[in-house]
């Protein structure tokens, strides 16, 4: 289970995800305004092609592959390029969650709360 998962599954009385096609819709609108961005400007960052603070604080709602941004990702081939870019950053690399590891956090915190 993604951790995105875990957390819809441990908050449900907090509607994360939208659950109309017009709030599914604003999502990926949004998503499609990031990737026209990148494609408008013709660069690798948000900011030129150099890694800049922006794409930083952009950077935890795209780390991961899992869940429900799957298949807007897709969908905006500029955000995948934009990602892999991210990907290749030292400090993004010393930082970058495993698979598995913030459902492991998660869990752990979880258990302590019991």
């Amino acid at each position: 289970m993604s951790s995105e998962k875990s957390v819809i599954k441990a908050y449900p009385e907090k509607k994360l995800l939208p659950s109309t096609p017009l709030g599914k819709a604003r999502q990926r609108m949004t998503l499609e305004h990031f990737s026209k961005h990148l494609v408008k400007e013709k660069t690798k960052f948000f900011d030129g092609d150099t890694i800049r603070m922006i794409d930083y604080m952009l950077w935890p709602f795209f780390e991961t592959e899992t869940g429900d941004l799957q298949p807007y990702l897709d969908n905006t081939p500029e955000l995948k390029k934009w990602r892999a870019h991210m990907l290749e950053d030292s400090a993004v690399k010393a930082t970058v969650h495993k698979r598995g590891i913030p459902q492991g956090l998660f869990q752990a915190t979880r258990c302590r709360e019991t």
